[in-house]
């Protein structure tokens, strides 16, 4: 391996001490600043106010039509969504999948290179969008749309495309605006936007009556695979 000097040189071929020094100073001062973690614990406190709200938000004639939409699917459950946003998309399709909504993610800048060719009449994509206004899933959905496909959304805005261009959507637009850091890194949006995967998925088990068998069976691998799979659980008793 190279050796890497402790300092860096200057534009003079000389390592430069005042700027070593310098900087060694601001780290000190800052290491201190924040050595009682202020940040950590608010950050803590913010998104759980927004994740109190947000339950207190939701009503269930709100968000019924689109868990009915999701479960009267005759086809293929598709998420899709940009940046973070579609990382939490991929996310819900994979724990769908796993609990017996077939489901497969498509990020959301492949549609129009090929990837429209996935969907199919009487499927269902959901969005997930912060802005609402995410310009390569508003266009995706008008193809999809005209597919035949069923759109869905979850967005952080009411007033928005993506809820124009929906059948149902949504949204977790609370009263007071979400504070996330440096003028808006995805943080408590993206807390949100897992709860509302997570109140989907536990709707949909309880909806279709998925078992813990069932479960096992799309889920044999891993710790959670060994829970499910003891000796104590018949795999071929379909009444479990």
């Amino acid at each position: 391996m190279p050796n890497i000097p402790d300092q860096l040189p200057s534009c003079n071929g000389h390592y430069s001490h005042h700027m070593t020094k310098h900087v060694t100073s601001r780290i000190t001062s800052s290491s201190t600043a924040n050595q009682n973690m202020e940040e950590f614990m608010i950050s803590i406190r913010k998104d759980a106010e927004a994740a109190t709200a947000l339950a207190e938000r939701l009503k269930p004639d709100l968000v019924k039509g689109f868990v009915d939409i999701i479960e009267k699917c005759n086809g293929c459950l598709i998420t899709s969504g940009i940046g973070k946003s579609g990382i939490v998309a991929e996310r819900m399709s994979r724990s769908l999948s796993s609990t017996g909504t077939p489901a497969h993610y498509v990020h959301g800048a492949e549609w129009t290179h090929g990837d429209l060719g996935k969907a199919r009449r009487g499927d269902v994509c959901v969005f997930f969008s912060h802005s609402g206004n995410t310009r390569e899933c508003i266009f995706a959905a008008s193809h999809l749309r005209l597919r035949g496909v069923h759109i869905l959304s979850v967005i952080g805005h009411d007033d928005c495309k993506l809820a124009e261009s929906s059948d149902a959507f949504i949204s977790y637009e609370l009263e007071n605006d979400l504070e996330e850091p440096i003028g808006g890194v995805p943080t408590t949006s993206v807390v949100l936007q897992e709860m509302i995967i997570n109140a989907v998925v536990c709707e949909l088990i309880t909806r279709k009556r998925f078992s813990k068998i069932e479960f096992a069976r799309n889920h044999p691998g891993g710790s959670l695979g060994v829970k499910l799979c003891q000796p104590s659980i018949d795999m071929n008793d379909e009444n479990q």
